[in-house]
């Protein structure tokens, strides 16, 4: 089965040089895709707010909140990885956990990388960019600065969420085993699964049951670890998905835009509202309508 797809909207030149069709395509359909996980995330958000006082129950709306949370981190993740010089839809879709891992370990050790992902433009591309007066310029570098340090914070509250509960995470979506804590530390216990418990945290918690088969020796082992559902660790996953959301639609704003008109940099206005006034002022006639 072949698909065809005319780009009507940028030059097509353009965006085959830049990231090639197949992922331009997927940065259209993002805005939706961000849509679609903020209102789920929202969804399960409000399931466990209004659950009752079964533990058990809470602490299963906690791991959806969990699960929801995560998918709008990795869709940030999988993408930032795509874009990557050079940009490859390939990348997309044949990453691995740990790719992403090391993606968010980069993005903290190289300072550069993060602005030059988003595409965001530096002093020199606003100093070089024509038919702008000292003014613009001006706010034009503050309005790059506040985005890119908005990012970085954004970035700074995924990162720990990934890295400390991706694999948890990828057990809800595939349907693995979960044992409500409180089965395990009241009478009558759950046997050698209460006795393999490294900690017994707050309340709620869940244990993520993961079996491994040792093919060699022909042996079936099972890790036994335990995943804080409290309402603060479910706080926490909230924000982190809410982070992920955010960064992304300043990613792909600034992307698409940059794409649609040629441009190599964008400032996009999702933060010009932390500009002085007079500032935005002086950009107003610059943005117009649009969200560039």
């Amino acid at each position: 089965m072949q698909l065809r797809v005319d780009i009507r909207d940028a030059d097509p030149a353009y965006v085959d040089e830049k990231v090639g069709t197949e992922l331009y395509v997927h940065l259209r359909a993002v805005p939706a895709i961000v849509d679609f996980r903020r209102a789920a995330l929202a969804r399960a958000a409000a399931l466990h707010a209004a659950a009752d006082d079964d533990e058990c129950r809470r602490g299963a709306l906690a791991l959806l909140v969990l699960q929801r949370a995560m998918l709008a981190v990795e869709d940030l993740a999988g993408l930032l990885y795509a874009l990557e010089e050079p940009p490859s839809f390939q990348r997309l879709v044949s990453y691995n956990l740990d790719d992403l891992s090391a993606l968010f370990a980069r993005l903290f050790a190289d300072p550069a990388l993060t602005p030059a992902l988003l595409g965001l433009a530096t002093t020199d591309a606003i100093a070089a960019e024509p038919g702008l007066n000292d003014e613009q310029r001006e706010a034009l570098r503050q309005l790059s600065a506040i985005t890119l340090m908005r990012v970085d914070a954004q970035l700074a509250t995924v990162q720990p969420f990934w890295d400390s509960l991706r694999d948890e995470a990828k057990k809800t979506m595939h349907g693995l085993a979960f044992v409500a804590g409180r089965h395990a530390v009241e009478p009558p216990g759950a046997g050698m699964i209460s006795r393999a418990l490294p900690s017994t945290p707050a309340r709620p918690f869940a244990i993520p049951l993961t079996t491994r088969v040792d093919q060699l020796s022909r042996h079936v082992n099972t890790e036994v670890g335990t995943i804080a559902l409290t309402p603060e660790d479910v706080a926490r996953f909230v924000a982190a998905g809410g982070a992920a959301l955010d960064a992304t639609e300043v990613l792909v704003g600034g992307r698409l835009h940059g794409l649609e008109t040629n441009h190599a940099y964008t400032v996009p206005k999702t933060y010009v509202d932390q500009l002085a006034p007079p500032q935005r002022a002086v950009l107003a006639g610059l943005f117009g309508d649009s969200d560039e």
